[in-house]
Parts: C-alpha cells; structure tokens; sequence
C-alpha cells in the first residue's frame, strides 16, 4: 500500500523572530559604529552608501516573511507499507517492520480542542510515529479511554488511514473494533 501524507507546517516563531532581532542588532551595530542611521539623513561624509544603510533595515523583514510563508505550508510525503509490514516514509532515510498488534489509537485533537480523526501510533525505532486520520470520526472503534493526541507527524484522509490499518500484518489489538449493533 501507498498512499501520500501531507505533514504538518512546522513552527516559525522562533525563526521569525530570530531574524527582526537579529536585523534589529545588525542596524543598530552600523548606526552606532558609522553614525548612520537608516531613514536618516546622511553625515557629510558618509562611510556606507545609503541604499545599503537603509537595506539593512529591509532585509529582516523581508527573510522573516519568507520563513514564515515557505514554512507555513505543509509538506507532502509518501507513506509506503509492503506486505512484510515494513513501513517507509519519504521523509525519515530507514524502514522498519511494524505488526499491527504494537499499533495504538488514539484520539487526534487540535490544539484549541477540536476533534479532528483518530491518529495511529506506531512504533518507528526508538520514537513513535503519530499518523492521523483527519476527519475520522471513529465510527466502528472503541474510543473508551483512549489518548488524546494534539500533534501527529502525518496525516492523511479518513478512507487511507482505514487502508494503512488493514495493510498492517498481524492480529489487531483487541478490542479494536466495536460489534455493529442491529436497529430494528
């Protein structure tokens, strides 16, 4: 089975931040050693062309926006999981055998609070994978005490994730699926 998961944007604060302040200390650095000072009017004899006094006070602004915009935007990969059970992802340079007995669910929430599907969590070496089911409403599983997850490391739509769990080897961990119940 193959299928692509879009991985969730990664976290640019800090980045951002770390460019308007490294910015912020560059200006402030040549205005104090030069004199000139971006957006003022230049001393007679100027050490630094304007434009490039002035560019600087640009510069960070303009590199945080690209951090935040370029990494804002999830980034797709390929989950692959071949009929022994190894698992492969596009991202991380190894596989690894995985059985669905050592797969647990859980219940994917966003950080606000908001449900948003069922996440698998499986063991990947020394970590566990968080692969989610967005918009999974968990029809069919027992949901009684399982975790809360707020951060998975993929996801992918509700009808794959049923496709990843079925091309997993080995018996399910029981209960997983809840008895349909008949309505007469």
């Amino acid at each position: 089975m193959e299928c692509r998961v879009r991985r969730p944007a990664r976290r640019t604060t800090p980045l951002a931040l770390g460019a308007l302040a490294g910015g912020a200390l560059l200006v402030l650095l040549v205005g104090l050693v030069t004199g000139q000072w971006p957006g003022a009017m230049a001393p007679a004899e100027p050490r630094l062309p304007t434009w490039l006094v002035n560019g600087l006070a640009v510069v960070p602004v303009v590199v945080s926006r690209f951090a935040i915009t370029t990494s804002a935007r999830g980034r797709w990969g390929t989950l692959q999981v071949a009929s022994s059970g190894e698992l492969s992802l596009s991202w991380l340079d190894h596989a690894e055998v995985v059985e669905r007995t050592s797969v647990e669910l859980a219940r994917w929430r966003a950080p606000g609070g908001r449900p948003e599907g069922l996440v698998a969590l499986i063991p990947f070496g020394a970590r566990r994978l968080a692969i989610g089911g967005a918009e999974h409403d968990g029809l069919g599983y027992w949901l009684d005490g399982f975790p809360i997850v707020e951060g998975v490391d993929a996801w992918l739509p509700a009808a794959d994730f049923e496709r990843l769990l079925a091309a997993l080897p080995g018996r399910p961990p029981q209960p997983l699926r809840r008895p349909h119940l008949q309505v007469a």
